[in-house]
């Protein structure tokens, strides 16, 4: 109790025998608290009991270590433990961090999946000729330069003009004649070659 303070909140009654005091009359004693520090206590864990008893002076040293002590998931996931399963929980939680295969990312656990549709360096099949490429990143060279099956339609579609398709081969002459929206009559002037 800090004497400076507490002479501002008036008589103060001790809880032994009731006697009613002045905080001004409250004295330290050294050896009474001397008593107190080495009275033996048991952990107040909650809701599962440790075993440990030790002196009062010792409890928050306890505290810092107690095996029974409940603790949340330090990667978020929302549980809580008992200090002596964090090695199990920190093994299973599907929040914890780990690294993907292919690009080293740190990702937790249950969004890797997710992670592998974006990743670069993830291998991928490609949709139309189904070849086994070694990454994501190589695909679209593949589709521009490899794919004899990926079907390529003209930039000028997007403006609503050409229809014109063609497998991804050379190609000589210009795709196709068509009117672009917005345009007088034209020719679309989009050629592989």
């Amino acid at each position: 109790l800090d004497l400076k303070t507490s002479a501002s909140i008036g008589p103060l009654k001790c809880p032994m025998d009731g006697e009613v005091f002045e905080p001004n009359q409250i004295r330290n004693d050294k050896g009474c608290f001397k008593e107190i520090k080495d009275l033996l206590v048991d952990c107040p864990t909650k809701p599962l009991p440790c075993s440990w008893r030790g002196p009062l002076m010792e409890i928050e040293e306890h505290s810092d270590v107690c095996p029974k002590k409940e603790l949340a998931c330090g990667f978020g996931c929302g549980a809580k433990f008992p200090r002596s399963d964090t090695e199990s929980h920190s093994a299973e939680c599907p929040k914890r961090p780990i690294n993907c295969d292919y690009c080293g990312t740190s990702v937790p656990c249950d969004l890797i999946e997710d992670h592998h549709k974006s990743c670069e360096f993830c291998p991928v099949s490609c949709d139309y000729c189904k070849k086994s490429l070694t990454s994501r990143k190589k695909l679209e060279s593949h589709l521009e330069d490899e794919c004899s099956e990926y079907v390529m339609t003209c930039p000028n579609k997007k403006l609503g003009g050409c229809t014109f398709k063609v497998n991804n081969k050379p190609m000589t002459t210009a795709c196709c004649n068509s009117l672009l929206v917005g345009a007088e009559t034209s020719s679309c002037m989009y050629s592989l070659a």
